[in-house]
């Protein structure tokens, strides 16, 4: 076979399907001797993107698609979920791994369906996010596409670790053992690649005018030269719907660029390819991440070299969009400018004036807490019914981030309280609850949420229009009043 792999756990039905006798999944295997029809492929990513978007659009909906590599060969992999045949509900989702080739291609596939109780992963994170009022998304790859299934929060894979079971998480654990186990028949990896007709091979494929404008700002980062550059030791361009991005960290007279190694090895091994296969060994391989970057006396050109390296890194690596690309400027004693680029910054993104929901929260609990000053103390807080009855979670920013929670029980849980608190990564001591010390220059490692998760479903709190807070700074006069707007909360009067 052009392609092999472990079935073990399903039944051959015939020479191209596979069947698991315990959830009904299926795989299949087709070897087509012609070459694709797409208008464009790796070589146009975003091209690409969009139209496969447009393609299901009409009987479904693509999550993703995005570039993988099996045996050495370069493929795309389409996740999608359609309505559940002759069925008043319920979805099926399908992993479809194409590799091309300029005469023909394999296209191989895992299809996973909704049994039994329906919409049970969407149920409960819409439970966890307090409903919120955007739950349905614009589609990633066209915001104006209106598909026949919507494209929603709950698509993200963020949440396949907490529902293993789900069709949608099997069929990405299965492209995830694809991708690291997979074998490619030697003769069909070494054909040429396939190229859509007039199209130019993907390195001398022109950026497009957002691309274009992030890879002049880039070499401006932290370049003490520049006069109207924003004062700062951090900066980062992430996507938030991916939550994938660079950061560029001044390091002495150094400006050190980093990119994590996503944990998904189908994610990873795309990062990896695009990386090595930069000019000049620009990049170096740390434990798990990528560095890069540049003197603060280094010349223009090579700045310039390294920013094009970014841009192909977080364009073709990360498989980012630059239209949802933000950056987020900051130092130990403020946050900073935009370098004339989105940002996520509430008030400057758009925020209303008061937090509206748990998802409106999360994300400008996100860039407060990254964004916080050296030595700053942030608690936010229930109002208290009487001096004894109160609940708060509580911040201290150092070289890493520290938090503790409130020991009481407001909700009357009981034995449930101290259970829920655990299970949220908690730790308890004789005053109160702690969680683990973070560093939050990369991320902020998943506290924003499990703040929420702790007010929602240990302290029982419906929506965060109840919460206030109160910050200062140790050692400073700071009473830190930006946060009134950042948060969406007003402060504490106590």
């Amino acid at each position: 076979m052009v392609v092999t792999f472990d079935s073990t756990g399903f039944q051959r039905e015939d020479d191209t399907t596979w069947r698991s006798p315990t959830t009904g999944d299926r795989i299949s295997l087709k070897v087509v001797d012609s070459p694709l029809t797409e208008p464009a492929w790796l070589e146009d990513i975003p091209a690409m993107r969009r139209n496969l978007a447009h393609g299901y659009a009409s009987g479904g909906c693509l999550i993703e698609a995005e570039p993988v590599v099996i045996g050495g060969v370069r493929g795309v992999c389409q996740v999608a979920k359609v309505p559940l045949p002759n069925a008043p509900r319920g979805q099926v989702f399908v992993a479809n791994i194409f590799l091309a080739k300029a005469t023909g291609f394999v296209m191989f596939g895992y299809i996973a369906a909704e049994q039994g109780i329906t919409g049970m992963r969407e149920a409960l994170i819409m439970q966890r996010l307090g409903v919120p009022d955007n739950w349905v998304l614009p589609h990633p790859y066209d915001p104006e596409l209106r598909s026949a299934v919507p494209y929603h929060r709950g698509d993200d894979p963020a949440w396949d670790a907490q529902f293993p079971e789900h069709p949608l998480s099997r069929a990405r654990a299965w492209v995830r053992e694809m991708v690291a186990k997979a074998r490619v028949d030697p003769g069909f990896a070494a054909l040429p690649d396939y190229l859509p007709k007039g199209a130019a091979p993907a390195p001398s494929t022109p950026l497009d005018p957002a691309w274009a404008k992030i890879q002049r700002t880039i070499p401006k980062f932290l370049y003490d030269l520049e006069e109207d550059s924003p004062d700062g030791e951090w900066v980062k361009l992430t996507d938030p719907a991916l939550r994938r991005g660079v950061l560029f960290s001044r390091q002495a007279n150094d400006v050190e660029i980093t990119v994590r190694v996503p944990v998904d090895p189908v994610a990873a091994e795309r990062l990896n390819h695009v990386v090595r296969a930069q000019p000049d060994q620009l990049w170096r391989k740390g434990r798990d991440e990528w560095v890069s970057g540049w003197r603060n006396t280094a010349p223009a050109d090579y700045r310039d070299r390294v920013a094009q390296t970014v841009v192909a890194v977080l364009r073709e690596g990360l498989s980012v969009s630059p239209e949802r690309l933000r950056v987020r400027v900051w130092d130990d004693n403020e946050p900073g400018g935009t370098y004339g680029l989105a940002t996520d910054q509430p008030t400057e993104s758009g925020a209303p004036q008061v937090a509206t929901d748990w998802a409106d929260f999360t994300a400008r609990l996100d860039w407060v807490l990254q964004t916080l000053p050296y030595n700053a103390v942030l608690i936010i807080s229930s109002p208290r019914p009487s001096p004894d009855e109160w609940c708060y979670v509580q911040y201290m920013k150092r070289h890493r981030l520290v938090s503790e929670a409130s020991a009481m029980d407001v909700a009357g849980l009981g034995p449930e309280f101290a259970r829920k608190l655990t299970a949220l990564g908690w730790t308890a001591t004789e005053a109160n609850w702690t969680g683990p010390e973070v560093a939050v220059d990369h991320d902020t490692r998943g506290v924003p949420e499990r703040t929420v998760a702790t007010f929602r479903e240990a302290f029982g709190l419906s929506s965060p229009q109840g919460l206030e807070f109160t910050a200062f700074r140790n050692g400073s006069s700071d009473d830190l009043g930006y946060l009134v707007a950042e948060l969406g909360l007003p402060r504490a009067e106590r």
